[in-house]
C-alpha cells in the first residue's frame, strides 16, 4: 500500500513538471493574444483607411506574424524567468513548495487544488483539473464551487500593489515598448491618438488594478513621457 502510494506521488511529480510547462504556454498565449489582436485591429482599420488591397495585406500580415513568433518566443523566455522567484514567492506565502500542493490536489484535497487555482488562473486549463470541476459538478458539490469561485475572484501572480507593482511596472513598460518598436501601426497616424487608443485597450485589457492611478489619462500620459514613450 506505501509502495503504490511513493509510485503515485512519483508520478505526479513528473506530472507536474509536463503541467507547469502548459501553465507557462498558456500564461504566454495570453499574453500575445492582447498584442495580437490590437495589431489585427489595426492592420483591418489602416486597410479600410487607405485602401489596401487584400493581396497586400496579406503581405504585410506574414511580415507581421514572423514578427509576433519572434515575441513569442522572448514572452515565453521571460514567463519561463519568473519561474524561480514564483516559486520562492509560493512557498514563502503558503509555506509549502508549489509541487507538495500539486501533488496533494493530484490525491484529492481540495484545499491545496483552490490553492493553486487561486495563484494561478492558468491551472484551470489543465485536464485533470477541468475533469475534477466536472465530477464536483456530478455530485452537485455546492461547497466546491463556493470556494472555487473565491479562488478565482482573486488574482495573487498580477497584483501590482505593494512590492509588486514596481516590477508589474516594469512588464508593462517593456509591453508597450516592444508594441511600439516592433509594429509600424503609428506610421501617418497622430500619436496622440495611438496613445489614448493604447490607454484604453489596456484598461480593457485588464492591465491596471482597481486603484491604480494610470486609469487616469492624465496621469497616463505623464507616466508614459517619465519613461520615454510618449512619442
Amino acid at each position: 500500500m506505501i509502495e503504490e502510494k511513493n509510485k503515485s506521488k512519483e508520478r505526479y511529480l513528473r506530472d507536474f513538471k509536463k503541467d507547469y510547462k502548459k501553465v507557462i504556454e498558456y500564461r504566454t498565449d495570453h499574453r500575445m493574444h492582447k498584442i495580437i489582436a490590437e495589431m489585427w485591429y489595426q492592420g483591418k482599420s489602416e486597410m479600410r483607411e487607405k485602401g489596401i488591397s487584400e493581396d497586400e495585406f496579406e503581405y504585410k500580415k506574414e511580415e507581421v506574424f514572423k514578427e509576433l513568433a519572434r515575441i513569442r518566443r522572448l514572452v515565453w523566455l521571460d514567463e519561463c524567468k519568473i519561474i524561480p522567484s514564483e516559486a520562492s514567492r509560493y512557498k514563502k506565502r503558503h509555506r509549502k513548495l508549489i509541487n507538495v500542493t500539486y501533488v496533494n490536489a493530484r490525491e484529492g484535497d481540495d484545499r491545496s487544488l483552490w490553492k493553486l487555482i487561486k495563484w494561478d488562473k492558468a491551472w484551470l486549463f489543465i485536464e485533470w483539473v477541468r475533469d475534477k470541476i466536472l465530477e464536483k459538478e456530478d455530485q452537485d458539490n455546492r461547497t466546491f464551487f463556493d470556494r472555487l469561485s473565491n479562488a478565482v475572484k482573486k488574482n495573487t501572480r498580477f497584483n501590482l500593489q505593494n512590492k509588486s507593482r514596481s516590477k508589474g511596472r516594469k512588464k508593462l513598460i517593456a509591453l508597450i515598448r516592444e508594441v511600439k518598436n516592433t509594429f509600424p501601426i503609428r506610421i501617418n497616424k497622430d500619436i496622440k491618438e495611438f496613445n489614448k487608443e493604447l490607454h484604453q485597450y489596456l484598461i480593457k485589457s485588464g492591465d491596471f488594478e482597481e486603484n491604480d492611478p494610470l486609469l487616469d489619462p492624465a496621469y497616463y500620459m505623464r507616466w508614459l513621457g517619465r519613461h520615454g514613450l510618449k512619442d
